[in-house]
């Protein structure tokens, strides 16, 4: 498989944030695959905390809670 006419990473293609296309050929044995390719971001996941919401226990904090009570009888 060989990739041929691919801009440089220094290209203004790449430079463009929102919306890079890569212009270029993927060719196997001779054949075009693709011939161009569009890049868009993808926001990453915020990991949620469970201990700052109102009215939610985490399980650990529930387990302290009936070891401490084990501990008091």
């Amino acid at each position: 498989m060989s990739v041929s006419s691919l801009h440089r990473l220094d290209s203004p293609v790449y430079k463009h944030r929102l919306n890079p296309l890569i212009i270029g050929q993927l060719t196997v044995n001779g054949d075009v695959l693709v011939n161009s390719v569009e890049v868009t971001a993808v926001p990453e996941e915020e990991e949620e905390d469970f201990e700052d919401d109102e009215g939610v226990e985490d399980e650990d904090d529930q387990d302290d809670e009936n070891a401490e009570k084990e501990d008091v009888k």
